[in-house]
């Protein structure tokens, strides 16, 4: 039975005066659900939470607006205001008092906050929520006949049933059937909050832009992009247009606004624009769809984030993204120092070995070793230490690996002696360590009959998951040279010790993940394969692949995913060899598997390749001539459109990109001397007498890097002008770490 709708009156209200405005926001789930008819069992227990894949929608408050500004009528224009899924990642919008402002927040919730949410929306009767439609007359043809509110909005609750399907309820201007359960509903989900909730990081988003009168644009700024795309932009009878952005693209727009959605606007050649910003959420790829709307000729790179090697020349000043912590081991003892601050000494028993910090920085996992090796944590917020392996008797060496996704776990390789090797976890609040795979059980898996041993190698956490990938590596008792491949993939579960064979000997590889953590990337000498996590649908890339080897070592092509997570840049050799200057493909490897785009072919040593971050350009070097060390520095643009000679130096090095768009650093090994270089211009000397080693970034305007062959370490920043500052000088040094403190507040 079709329906037909008829207007009852044409309301202009810019705040919209229906619920599903309260507050906007969540992601939606990567591929569309099934909607299923309703059941009467209202009961949601982990046990149903466990048959569902970490993708899959438990709870969803959507909305489709009505007479709003344009932006919010496109799915690429707005955000769902509550999204929960099965593996409890939860995205959803601050309450606002304008739907322009809107913040979007991200919060891992446990498995039983995830049931319980579900199960209040159960118990609250949505079993018995529908559409109203007593307002709707039946015509004789069938046809059925509404009246409507023009500026009234749909609001769309999604909730998953204990028999596994979703059920959808689409409530057009408020009339549910039960207008009691529905207020509950939306008033629960639009008024959510979690104390540990953290901005959420979009991996892409959409742009929307519009030429304003000066009077209604505040705090303009420079125009931040490529002046080109003004230029080349139709506004059209809409009066605006769309484009997706990632990368640094789409950094730079978030700098300007105060979270992750929003309006900043902008001023070029004595003309106003405004810019709202709308994030993309987990999965989403609106790029087809916004290309079919807002077709944009002659720009048909924006969609992806480039842009061209000339036009990034406006001088940005990047926001600084937080403060600096360091974490380091002077003397035996672990130090913490924030910029700005005195450092503080977390110990004083002076036998600390190796230290690493949490993603959050708010934990410093780090090892004592003395008759026996112990693990500790250390939290400088309140300066206090525990034992993380208190109980477990450990000889030997213990190596921190990594933590877990939320940061309740620590991964470490236990070597009781030189040989044998253990793979361990334990939880960050000290409950306790427990080894997941022995010495023994690494011997058996190890591909080499002849090892006298084995010890955990391709260690990896799964994203999102506290699952862990893993191999065994040979050792032996006589020392010389082996090449090792990995070849297969185990996986052993943290909570539980549950062990299984990912891939079997022949078919693994070294696993990478895309940004997103929801693709693989399986490499081996000789192939190259992709995986989605999930679906476990393994298939070969579609590009020749091979790494070349080098007599003690395979050197694998550089590679580096592109922030969307759906392709990876790709800078594959011609021919397997040892000369610098022997033909490079630049190829874009699409994860589903399709033939790779090829974006350059070049000339120069391949494993010079680097990418920039911005994702537009690619800097490699090659020798004049066979047999020198003169060395060209080139500089390309990925898209074609430019190619420079930038320097030639006898023992030239690149030695890294800094991510503020168009900068870099290379070094001249003979004069031990580096340079900052620029796209836009020339380079300036780094302001340090020494050939400085292991770039490390910051952010858009740090760098840190040491000085070698000192009798102390010294730790500098380095800046984009060449300036310098010695961060850490100190004796006795064993090693640091660092991350980036978000602001506060």
């Amino acid at each position: 039975m079709r329906k037909r709708f008829l207007p009852l009156m044409f309301l202009l209200l810019m705040l919209a005066s229906c619920s599903v405005f309260n507050r906007l926001g969540g992601p939606e789930d990567s591929q569309t659900p099934e909607i299923q008819p309703t059941t009467n069992d209202v009961n949601f227990g982990l046990a149903d939470l466990a048959a569902l894949s970490p993708g899959d929608i438990l709870l969803q408050h959507d909305y489709e607006p009505g007479l709003l500004r344009p932006e919010l009528w496109f799915e690429y224009g707005r955000v769902p205001q509550f999204t929960l899924y099965a593996d409890g990642q939860l995205i959803y919008v601050l309450e606002e008092p304008f739907v322009f402002d809107q913040t979007v927040m991200l919060v891992q919730l446990t498995k039983e906050e995830a049931v319980d949410l579900v199960q209040q929306v159960l118990d609250m009767g949505f079993g018995r929520l529908e559409a109203k439609t007593e307002d709707c007359i039946e015509q004789a043809d069938g046809e059925m006949v509404c009246t409507v509110v023009m500026d009234a909005s749909t609001v769309i609750l999604r909730s998953r049933l204990p028999t596994g399907a979703l059920k959808e309820v689409r409530i057009y201007n408020d009339q549910a059937n039960h207008l009691e359960i529905y207020r509950n509903i939306t008033n629960l989900l639009s008024n959510y909050s979690h104390e540990n909730a953290e901005l959420y990081r979009p991996h892409a988003a959409t742009l929307f832009i519009r030429p304003v009168d000066p009077m209604e644009s505040t705090n303009e700024v420079q125009w931040p992009f490529d002046n080109n795309w003004l230029s080349h932009l139709n506004f059209g009878e809409r009066g605006m247009i769309a484009v997706a952005l990632t990368g640094e693209n789409l950094t730079r727009m978030l700098n300007l606004i105060s979270g992750n959605s929003g309006e900043a606007f902008f001023i070029l050649n004595e003309r106003s624009y405004g810019g709202y910003l709308v994030p993309w959420l987990p999965g989403k790829d609106h790029n087809a769809a916004i290309r079919e709307e807002f077709p944009v000729a002659d720009l048909p790179m924006v969609a992806s984030g480039f842009t061209s090697v000339f036009n990034v020349c406006v001088e940005i000043e990047p926001d600084i993204l937080g403060t600096l912590r360091l974490a380091y081991v002077s003397d035996g003892d672990v130090w913490i120092w924030d910029e700005g601050l005195e450092p503080i000494s977390l110990t004083g028993s002076g036998d600390v070995g190796q230290l690493k910090l949490s993603p959050s920085g708010e934990a410093v996992v780090f090892t004592r070793m003395g008759s026996e090796s112990e693990l500790w944590v250390g939290f400088p917020k309140d300066q206090t230490t525990h034992s993380l392996t208190l109980g477990s008797a450990l000889t030997g060496k213990i190596e921190i690996l990594s933590f877990s996704f939320d940061e309740a776990f620590v991964a470490f390789a236990h070597m009781p002696d030189d040989i044998h090797g253990e793979l361990w976890v334990a939880h960050i609040d000290g409950s306790g360590a427990r080894r997941l795979v022995s010495a023994e059980e690494f011997m058996s898996i190890v591909a080499e009959p002849l090892a006298d041993a084995a010890v955990p190698t391709g260690v990896t956490w799964i994203p999102k998951t506290y699952t862990l990938t893993y191999d065994a590596r040979p050792t032996f008792v006589e020392e010389g040279i082996y090449i090792y491949v990995q070849r297969q993939v185990w996986v052993v579960d943290a909570l539980t010790g549950m062990k299984g064979e990912l891939f079997a000997a022949g078919e693994g590889g070294s696993v990478s993940y895309s940004p997103d953590g929801n693709s693989m990337v399986l490499a081996t000498p000789e192939s190259l394969r992709l995986m989605n996590v999930e679906a476990k649908d393994l298939h070969p890339a579609g590009v020749d692949f091979f790494a070349v080897g080098f007599g003690e070592f395979y050197a694998y092509p550089p590679m580096v995913w592109l922030h969307d997570s759906q392709s990876f840049l790709l800078a594959q050799p011609e021919e397997e060899g040892y000369d610098q200057d022997l033909p490079v493909t630049v190829w874009q490897v699409p994860l589903d598997g399709s033939p790779a785009e090829k974006l350059l072919e070049l000339t120069g040593f391949f494993q010079s390749f680097s990418f920039s971050p911005s994702e537009d350009k690619v800097a490699y070097w090659r020798t004049v001539a066979p047999g020198t060390n003169v060395r060209e520095l080139h500089i390309a643009a990925l898209d074609g459109s430019e190619h420079i000679l930038y320097a030639t130096e006898d023992t030239l090095e690149f030695l890294g990109w800094i991510p503020d768009f168009r900068r870099f650093v290379y070094g001249v090994y003979n004069e031990q001397r580096a340079y900052i270089g620029d796209v836009c211009g020339s380079a300036v000397p780094l302001q340090v007498e020494f050939y400085p080693v292991n770039f490390r970034m910051i952010d858009f305007s740090r760098f840190l890097f040491e000085r070698p062959g000192s009798d102390t370490f010294e730790l500098y920043e380095g800046h984009p002008d060449g300036s310098t500052v010695l961060r850490l000088n100190i004796e006795n040094f064993g090693g640091y770490d660092f991350v980036i403190l978000p602001p506060e507040g």
